[in-house]
């Protein structure tokens, strides 16, 4: 490739790659749209020579005309129009399994009008056949023999496709068929003369040009064939003059050429914009096509831009959910109207959602448009030789690393590159994925050479027992130009050069248990090097990276995710790390930009004494159930490769296999679903590409592999089995890796499929209780898990010490350039990182270090402590996790891992009293966003970002005091502060204290406890961990930021840690000693709060001056949530009760010891919804 392409190379491809194709076309409506409203059962006429066992029920005329004039004639067909009838009724043939009536046989679904029609229906003709009627089906007019389908293939085409047969009809002649039954094909119109009347425009199939023509009905003529069988047929005049006889006529009013004739192509190509650009950034192209293919179905071709994957996303969930073709709909006919014209009531526009989930696919690989945060991340790599990019799953490290790598390619016309990982199932997915970016860039004609050229070098590399040292070429099949090869080559030699090393998903490759030699052999040689991984996905107890990588290495992070949903997303962070794998608790604020999804679906069930074949037949039955709802969910969707099972291990996957297989065929009888591999899956080039389809189109391949295995990957819908374990044990690592690797995989949908582990990472599931409707706005922008955090360190550090297998690779000076040769030796002569560093110890503290904030999990009450009867009724709401259908329940104060506690966390903010405010809750964590780190980032809360305290405001002239309010409205907190300090209007009973003359670090006297304060009482002992800070070191601070943060850690006694650019292994080393000296301090300030509990003794004054006054008293709550999360006073440090209260809130963690406070004393108050505190000021005024 040149570094430079021609401009009529750019030109092809803008056509080729931002262009795809939208397929519109004419659905037909159920027959019980037009049938009439009189209940039919049939007719048996015993002594009838014929039987009419199927009719298309939208042609009312000539279902009159057959039931009032053929009497002689015994009828089959079923109408039922009221649910005493039989409407909505459904039919289970299989008493074993009652989840599966007749329906998916009939439609692959369920229908809401069900199916017990066609049990009668059946009978009916049985009947029949038994009397030997003659037996006799109906056809559309014009349509004889046309529109029918096998039985096989009944529940995965669509049935309402306008061709031939109504839908249901299609079922009863694929079922005749089936059965063998014979019987006579009749056109609707030897009952109904007018069907067709003569001047009526039909489109009419022209045998001689294997073609459908426009034209008018010139005359219908009734004939009777050999057999006796009266047929149909019309003479028409075609617009070119030509007069044909045929059997075949459609309605053009029902037609997409007919909506284009009645609007106008401006006026459609601007309806389309509208409809479509409401998912985001799409443009639809001038140029429609309609046309009708020779199967009878009428088809518009829309072509279409879709610019982002933000408006990609959008656009499938339109698709999906109907909304799309119904505004389409809707937006047509009323144009029409308007136009004085009309469409046809009965027009329902259809899209072709299979193919649109090709273009969906297809368009997620060819995107080139980055998102914005992309955007900027990649200017900061390309400056970088070495450069590590850190992601969590979905976020676009591989996106951008394609885009990285395909420039390279350009700009030197003979650089070679080599790219690295774990799974060979990822080598496939990384070349199928180059492999269409490539196709984005060059026009059709050249695409294959350009990719043969950029595989030709191209070297990739996967683990194979335990080493990373075969290498393969990839090359594409000559024959069929279907299939990804791998070609084995020599090893890399030592003089060898190359202008990219990639290393995929390198959180998992440097491990203790894994050689480095060749990596070191090509990274040492290379122009440039790019690491990506992501510590969440890591089950190693440690990550090596080796220092002759990390020299010099630019670090760069990505932190939105663009490919799942924020659902997944949200579902996910239960088990995700922060920043900081080898850290207590980083937690980070997970940011999804895609749309908010479906609900993630859970099945977890009671495991009981079962043998290990009865489990795997049960974990069957579970999935079987899981792929139920999917196919419920996704009406008519192909699942090709679209849907995967993903299960811990080897042994598991090689168990399940035969009955999950066995319950497969049993309940989609009708569709030819397989289980696959990853491996097996991604071997062939992307659909576009090929020069014939790898596949038989009614074949469903469904992936089924080890959750390891889909490292890298990514699925439309991802069912993760199996994954659970308990906490505490040997597995802990893997186990939460697992989890978070699983449902991570899914762009569109996750499901959960697992036995009742007890104390498990699942049995959080058995306490939330799912809500319906929008997602929640805590759940929406989610923190990553400190419990899971917490966890995971603790398995760390049961796990045994390991050193990585690194052997010494010998090479030479004029191999590898004298600038790799000296690196290497400053590496070796370098201060070994192991060695900890000595320094006084000291109350404030600072230290390099590059890791992110920390955070402590909350610390644990013993078990048993604190608990209330009623803890098993207790849930927690999620509008993330629909767990409808587990069969256990769990009590919340029993859960090892509970991820709602730290999702809680934003709404424990309260400004108005500080620090301690809002530590309230004993949320131990690491003080960035607590103790005294919370002063040195206080945007958004109210005085806090001045550094001004405020003692609370008392106005004796007042009637009303507000006495608790929630500081995480900070403009709201900021006006009642200016109100009740200038004005006067009302009194503000809140405090905020910010240095130790406001009160920040004291300690106030409880008069019920004498010689003690308030800590005991409000907050319980403390953990050590709230004596230490830690700060990262910002290179743009003026020195006020981090004066600040000196100030109030000395405020507090807490051990300050400020973090700058210092190995991961020196930071456990300063950790363990900031520690060791913050669990003196603690001991010695007797366990109590280091921000001191003045700021409730201030408070509570302020309260008490109120009451004196005869002041009524206010609390607001957080929005929607007026009453709720208040706490007895006698348990607020109780950890039990705290977390209950705390799981569905409406009060900030202070707010909640002071409503406790004025519960205890019997204060009556006035409680609000924060959105009326504008109308409360107003009255006040």
């Amino acid at each position: 490739m040149s570094a430079t392409e021609t401009e009529h190379e750019q030109a092809g491809a803008e056509r080729w790659t931002s262009v795809e194709t939208f397929r519109l076309t004419i659905k037909e409506p159920p027959a019980n749209r037009f049938s009439p409203a009189i209940t039919y059962h049939g007719d048996p006429n015993y002594d009838a020579d014929a039987c009419w066992i199927s009719f298309p029920g939208k042609y009312k005329g000539g279902w009159d005309a057959l039931t009032q004039t053929k009497k002689e004639d015994a009828v089959a067909c079923v109408f039922l129009c009221t649910e005493e009838e039989g409407l909505r009724r459904h039919h289970h043939p299989d008493p074993d399994n009652k989840a599966l009536c007749l329906c998916h046989t009939i439609y692959g679904e369920s229908k809401d009008w069900g199916c017990y029609w066609y049990k009668l229906w059946k009978e009916n003709v049985q009947r029949a056949v038994r009397q030997k009627q003659r037996l006799k089906a109906v056809f559309f007019a014009g349509q004889v023999g046309r529109g029918k389908v096998s039985m096989k293939d009944l529940p995965t085409v669509d049935l309402w496709d306008g061709i031939g047969l109504g839908g249901s009809q299609k079922a009863e002649l694929a079922t005749a068929d089936e059965e063998g039954w014979e019987y006579e094909e009749v056109d609707v119109a030897t009952f109904l003369d007018e069907a067709f009347p003569e001047g009526a425009r039909v489109d009419a199939w022209c045998d001689a040009a294997k073609v459908w023509r426009q034209g008018k009905v010139e005359k219908l003529k009734k004939e009777v064939n050999d057999k006796g069988q009266e047929q149909v047929s019309w003479m028409v005049c075609c617009e070119t003059g030509e007069m044909i006889d045929t059997q075949y006529v459609m309605d053009s009013a029902t037609s997409m050429q007919e909506v284009l004739d009645c609007l106008g192509p401006p006026k459609l190509v601007e309806i389309l914009t509208q409809c479509l650009s409401r998912a985001g950034n799409i443009a639809v192209q001038p140029e429609v096509q309609p046309s009708r293919l020779a199967s009878g179905v009428s088809e518009m071709l829309i072509e279409v831009q879709v610019k982002d994957v933000l408006a990609l996303h959008a656009l499938r969930d339109r698709v999906l959910d109907g909304t799309l073709e119904k505004e389409i709909t809707e937006k047509l006919k009323n144009a029409a109207r308007l136009k004085g014209s009309s469409l046809p009531e009965i027009l329902e526009i259809q899209i072709d959602k299979t193919r649109f989930f090709n273009l969906y696919e297809e368009s997620l690989l060819t995107l080139s448009e980055l998102t914005k945060h992309q955007k900027e991340k990649l200017c900061e790599m390309q400056s970088s030789k070495k450069i590590h990019l850190a992601a969590p799953a979905g976020a676009g490290k591989t996106f951008l690393a394609i885009h990285f790598l395909v420039d390279v390619l350009r700009n030197a016309s003979s650089v070679r590159v080599i790219y690295i990982t774990r799974s060979k199932e990822l080598v496939y997915h990384f070349l199928q994925w180059m492999t269409m970016r490539l196709a984005a860039i060059f026009p059709r004609k050249r695409i294959m050479a350009k990719i043969q050229d950029a595989f030709s070098r191209m070297i990739v590399v996967f683990e194979q027992d335990g080493r990373y040292s075969k290498c393969y070429q990839p090359e594409i099949t000559e024959a069929t130009s279907r299939f990804i090869e791998l070609k084995a080559l020599e090893p890399v030699k030592a003089r060898e050069k190359f202008g990219l090393v990639i290393v995929d998903e390198c959180h998992n490759i440097f491990r203790p248990d894994v050689s480095y030699d060749f990596m070191e052999r090509v990274c040492l040689c290379c122009q440039r090097l790019l690491l990506l991984s992501d510590a969440s996905q890591s089950a190693a107890a440690m990550q090596h990276y080796p220092f002759y990588l990390t020299y010099r290495m630019k670090h760069v992070n990505l932190t939105e995710i663009v490919r799942s949903t924020k659902r997944i997303v949200s579902g996910a962070a239960a088990f995700q790390l922060g920043t900081d794998s080898q850290a207590a608790d980083t937690a980070a604020v997970v940011n999804s930009l895609g749309t908010d999804g479906l609900p993630l679906k859970t099945y977890i069930f009671r495991k009981a004494a079962l043998s290990d074949n009865e489990l795997f037949k049960k974990y069957a039955k579970y999935v079987v159930q899981a792929v139920c709802h999917v196919v419920q969910t996704f009406p008519g969707i192909h699942f090709h490769r679209r849907l995967a099972i993903l299960v811990p291990n080897d042994v598991f996957l090689s168990k399940l296999e035969a009955p999950l297989k066995d319950d497969l065929s049993r309940w989609f009888p009708r569709r030819h679903f397989q289980l696959v591999s990853f491996q097996e899956s991604l071997c062939f080039l992307p659909e576009r590409l090929q020069r014939s389809s790898s596949h038989d189109l009614r074949e469903e391949r469904l992936v089924f592999d080890t959750v390891d295995a889909a490292d890298g990957l990514e699925q439309m819908i991802v069912v993760c089995v199996g994954l659970d374990a308990p906490i505490g044990g040997e597995e802990d690592l893997k186990t939460r890796a697992k989890l978070y690797k699983g449902i991570t995989r899914a762009q569109l949908l996750a499901i959960v499929v697992n036995e009742h582990i007890p104390r498990g990472w699942l049995e959080f599931l058995g306490a939330v209780k799912f809500e319906q409707g929008h997602l929640r706005s805590e759940e929406a922008a989610p923190q990553s898990s400190a419990a899971a955090a917490k966890i995971n360190v603790e398995a760390q550090q049961r796990a045994p010490s390991e050193s990585p297998k690194k052997q010494k690779v010998e090479v030479e000076p004029e191999a590898v350039g004298v600038e790799a040769v000296e690196e290497k030796k400053l590496l070796e002569t370098a201060e070994d990182p192991k060695e900890p560093k000595k320094r006084p110890a000291a109350a404030v503290r600072e230290t390099d270090t590059k890791s992110s904030v920390l955070q402590r999990a909350e610390h644990q009450q013993p078990a048993g402590s604190g608990r209330r009867s009623d803890a098993q009724d207790e849930k927690i709401a999620s509008s993330v996790w629909d767990t409808t259908s587990n069969e256990v329940s769990a009590r919340l104060d029993e859960l090892k891992l509970n991820p709602f506690e730290v999702r809680q966390l934003p709404d424990l903010d309260a400004s108005s009293a500080g620090l301690g405010r809002y530590l309230f809750g004993g949320m131990q964590r690491f003080v960035e966003r607590l103790a005294g780190n919370f002063f040195a980032d206080p945007s958004g809360f109210g005085l806090a970002s001045k550094r001004l305290p405020f003692p609370g405001q008392i106005n004796p002239e007042a009637n009303d005091c507000v006495v608790s309010f929630p500081g995480k409205y900070s403009d709201a907190w900021d006006r009642a502060v200016s109100l009740s300090m200038v004005s006067g209007a009302f009194s503000l009973a809140d405090v905020f204290l910010t240095d130790r003359s406001s009160g920040l670090g004291q300690h106030g006297l409880n008069p019920e406890t004498p010689g003690e304060c308030w800590c005991r009482t409000i907050y319980g002992p403390l953990d050590a961990s709230t004596y230490l800070s830690v700060v990262e070191f910002d290179p743009h601070d003026n020195g006020e930021h981090m004066a600040f943060k000196r100030s109030d850690a000395e405020a507090m006694g807490q051990v300050l840690l400020v973090k700058k650019n210092q190995s991961e292994i020196e930071w456990q080393q300063e950790l363990e000693i900031a520690l060791s000296e913050a669990e003196v301090l603690c001991r010695r300030n007797h366990n109590r709060a280091p921000w001191g509990c003045q700021w409730f003794e201030d408070w509570r004054r302020n309260v008490e001056k109120a009451v004196y006054f005869n002041q009524v008293l206010h609390v607001f709550y957080f929005e929607e949530s007026v009453g709720q999360g208040k706490m007895a006073w006698d348990d607020l440090c109780d950890d039990g009760a705290r977390r209950r209260a705390r799981a569905y809130t409406g009060l900030g963690a202070c707010q909640t010891a002071e409503v406790a406070y004025l519960d205890k004393m019997g204060w009556s108050y006035v409680e609000h919804d924060i959105r009326e505190f504008e109308q409360f000021v107003a009255n006040q005024s």
